[in-house]
């Protein structure tokens, strides 16, 4: 997180004045509704996805269902948009 420029304009934002939607941890993460931020990482993002999507106790789950595991825990812009595009190229190969 601390390298991506949008984290760091709401970090200074958060330290400056009150913001509401993210908090800062002491040890400078990010949370958005008691939700981690995930930087724009692709690699990370695609991680997390397939951890997600292959996960035992997950049986190859549909996009509203992936959606949702995901979102108890992380959270980026676009996140359901990149969900739908990681299930498109998952179920074509």
């Amino acid at each position: 997180q601390n390298s991506e420029d949008g984290f760091a304009k709401i970090k200074e934002k958060i330290r400056v004045e009150s913001f509401n939607e993210f908090e800062l941890k002491d040890d400078e993460s990010l949370w958005k509704d008691s939700r981690l931020c995930v930087s724009r990482d692709e690699e990370l993002k695609q991680e997390l996805l397939k951890k997600t999507h292959n996960s035992r106790l997950s049986f190859h789950l549909g996009g509203t269902k992936m959606y949702w595991k995901l979102k108890r825990n992380y959270w980026w812009n676009e996140m359901k948009r990149e969900i739908a595009e990681y299930l498109a190229r998952y179920t074509n190969k």
